[in-house]
């Protein structure tokens, strides 16, 4: 599903963001 793909990606950024 496109809105589970989308959300994935939120949480990697999200992640990632917060790593950084």
């Amino acid at each position: 599903m496109v809105s589970i793909f989308l959300l994935e990606i939120g949480l990697i950024e999200l992640v990632n963001w917060g790593s950084d």
